[in-house]
C-alpha cells in the first residue's frame, strides 16, 4: 500500500518523520497490514510515545484482536 511507500520514505529521509508519524496517528483506524512497517519505523527512530495513538487504534480494530487470539491459540 502507499503507507508502505510513505514509511520506507521516511526511513531513508528523516525530514519526513513527523509527517508519517502525524499521518499514521491520524487515521480512522488501526491497520493491521502495515504493522511490521510501522513497528519497523519505530524501531528505527526510537519513537515509542509518538505513535501511541496508532497502536492504541490498533489494539481497539477487531481484525487485529481476532488475528492476536489466533496467534495466542496456536502457541499453546
Amino acid at each position: 500500500t502507499y503507507i508502505k511507500y510513505l514509511i520506507q520514505i521516511a526511513l531513508k529521509k528523516k525530514i519526513f518523520k513527523n509527517r508519517v508519524i502525524d499521518y499514521l496517528n491520524n487515521l480512522k483506524k488501526g491497520h493491521i497490514s502495515i504493522k511490521l512497517e510501522v513497528d519497523n519505523f519505530k524501531a528505527h527512530y526510537n519513537i515509542d510515545t509518538e505513535l501511541e495513538p496508532f497502536y492504541k487504534k490498533l489494539s481497539e480494530d477487531k481484525n487485529f484482536i481476532n488475528f492476536t487470539q489466533k496467534l495466542k491459540t496456536r502457541g499453546n
